[in-house]
C-alpha cells in the first residue's frame, strides 16, 4: 500500500504479472509468427522420425526381439511394433509427406542390424532421403 501520492511505480507482482503475459505472448508469436520457418519444421520433423528409429533400434535389442517402424497414413503418423504391440506413436506434421520405398516399414533385428528401407521425407521444399544400412543397422540421412 503507498504512503503517499509521491510514490510512484509498480509492484514487483504486477512487474512479475506483466513480464508473464509478455513472455506468452512472444513464445507463441515465435512459435507460429513470422520468424517460423519451413526449414525449422523440416528440422524438427526429420528429428521426431530419427528419435523414433534409434528409439525402435535400441527396443530390439533390449526385447530380444525385431521391432518395425511403419506408417499409419489414418492417422498422419509413425508407429512402432514387435510382434503386433504398438510400442510408440509420432504424429506427423500437417505439411510432412513421408514416402515409403515399396511400402517398407524400416525394421531393426535383436543384433541392432537393419533391413534395408528408403524413406522419403518431405516438408515444404526441404527433401531427406533416410535409409538402414542392413549390416550395421545404422541409419543414414542424405540431404540433397
Amino acid at each position: 500500500m503507498r504512503n503517499n501520492a509521491t510514490d510512484a511505480g509498480f509492484t514487483l507482482l504486477e512487474t512479475i504479472v506483466v513480464l508473464a503475459i509478455a513472455g506468452l505472448l512472444l513464445g507463441l508469436l515465435i512459435e507460429r509468427g513470422p520468424l517460423h520457418s519451413a526449414r525449422a519444421e523440416f528440422l524438427k520433423q526429420k528429428g521426431q522420425v530419427l528419435t523414433l528409429l534409434r528409439h525402435a533400434q535400441l527396443d530390439a535389442q533390449l526385447r530380444g526381439e525385431p521391432v518395425s517402424v511403419g506408417l499409419d497414413a489414418s492417422h498422419r503418423a509413425l508407429v512402432e511394433r514387435a510382434n503386433g504391440r504398438l510400442l510408440a506413436r509420432t504424429s506427423l506434421g500437417s505439411d510432412a509427406v513421408l514416402v515409403m520405398s515399396g511400402g517398407r516399414a524400416m525394421g531393426f533385428r535383436p543384433d541392432g542390424s537393419g533391413e534395408a528401407a528408403r524413406w522419403l521425407l518431405r516438408v515444404g521444399g526441404h527433401v531427406a532421403t533416410l535409409s538402414i544400412s542392413p549390416l550395421t543397422g545404422r541409419i543414414l540421412i542424405d540431404e540433397p
